[in-house]
């Protein structure tokens, strides 16, 4: 089972911009699209005047994988739209942990 989480960036489309996942893919099989996570932790920490926060966004949660990691290899790939340009993670605009486990 696959669970996949990013660390929140730049996704909260306040100037009207698209700042979204755009795909979510398993082995090149598209397992999710459009999905907005919906916070950029650097302007709530402007807005509030506090530190960042270090938020996670759950984007698959114990996907069955069982028929894609038969072959051995498990090929996870994620696309941010172009406009998340702020707010990363020591410096990467797409940050996360992708984990694998037996059990449901």
């Amino acid at each position: 089972f696959l669970t996949w989480r990013i660390n929140q960036t730049d996704f909260d489309e306040q100037d009207g911009t698209t700042e979204r996942i755009e795909s979510v893919k398993v082995n090149r099989k598209v397992k999710a699209s459009d999905f907005l996570p919906g916070k950029n932790p650097c302007r709530e920490a402007i807005a509030f005047g506090s530190n960042r926060k270090y938020e996670t966004a759950t984007v698959l949660q114990k996907e069955d994988v069982t028929d894609e990691i038969k072959s051995g290899l498990l090929m996870v790939e994620l696309k941010i739209t172009e406009m998340v340009d702020e707010c990363g993670v020591d410096e990467h605009l797409l940050d996360g942990e992708a984990n694998v486990s037996c059990e449901g």
